[in-house]
């Protein structure tokens, strides 16, 4: 298919309801599990992949072409509990970081990673913006649980706010030096990063992500950006650092950005709400 072919097909794809056409037959899932593994973290993975897949397909029309792995195994790998690469999610249940989460955070791991699927799928090089590419996963992960009712985004959005402002390692970080994982305050990332992509939605809206994730790749990316989100990189980051000079959270109270900052909703809660 020619590039001009395939943007043509992108554009009408995004033109189109989410609700007006039922979504594409996604691939076949096939899980792993190491032995030892608890019955409730089986239970979460399986319905937590099977959620995301269901809610991406249903509300903004997004499927996963090829098929999917979802290996989960008892050690940690390249020094994080998840991780995903093109058709394949890795997590580490037997993880500290993983074992001594609530529910309601292991869900949104399992959402974060399930929307690095779709990066891969568009993006197969790897070549979006680390800030963009972690901050949209981690964005539309808590949206998805906004949705479920489990927790309200915009408490999400004051913890990302609050840690801007009093995380050390982001302290005189610019967003435009997040590009790349070999930069300073990369650590930290996602809160940043989220923090990002809930002002380029505020302006665009949550399906112009879908657009830019589809418009990268028939398009270098920052035309793609400013197609998808009507600004260009350099005014979105001119723009970005006015607002984060200005910021403050509405609500949530910065003395307790502690580990973890999300409600520790009962687990039959976060179960019933993906069943």
């Amino acid at each position: 298919m020619s590039r001009v072919l395939l943007l043509i097909v992108v554009l009408i794809a995004f033109t189109i309801p989410a609700n007006s056409v039922p979504p594409a037959r996604a691939a076949a899932l096939s899980f792993s599990f190491a032995n030892g593994t608890l019955a409730e973290d089986e239970a979460l993975v399986r319905n937590g992949v099977k959620f995301a897949e269901e809610f991406f397909g249903a509300e903004f029309g997004i499927t996963i072409a090829a098929p999917v792995t979802i290996d989960v195994r008892g050690t940690q790998q390249y020094d994080v509990i998840a991780y995903t690469g093109p058709g394949s999610i890795s997590i580490a249940t037997g993880a500290l970081g993983w074992h001594y989460s609530p529910a309601l955070r292991k869900l949104q791991t399992v959402i974060h990673e399930y929307v690095h699927l779709i990066h891969w799928q568009s993006d197969p090089d790897g070549t979006m913006p680390l800030w963009l590419a972690e901050g949209s996963a981690e964005y539309l992960a808590w949206y998805a649980i906004d949705r479920l009712g489990l927790l309200d985004l915009d408490v999400a959005r004051d913890f990302w706010i609050g840690s801007v402002l009093t995380n050390p390692s982001l302290s005189g970080v610019p967003l435009s030096a997040l590009e790349e994982p070999s930069q300073a305050g990369a650590s930290s990332v996602y809160e940043i990063g989220a923090y990002a992509v809930s002002q380029l939605v505020a302006q665009a809206g949550v399906a112009a992500l879908f657009d830019y994730f589809a418009l990268q790749a028939v398009e270098d990316r920052a035309q793609a950006f400013e197609r998808a989100f009507g600004v260009s990189f350099g005014a979105f980051y001119t723009n970005f650092e006015a607002n984060r000079a200005a910021a403050f959270p509405a609500g949530y109270d910065v003395t307790r950005l502690t580990f973890p900052w999300y409600p520790a909703t009962d687990p039959a809660d976060v179960f019933g709400a993906i069943a």
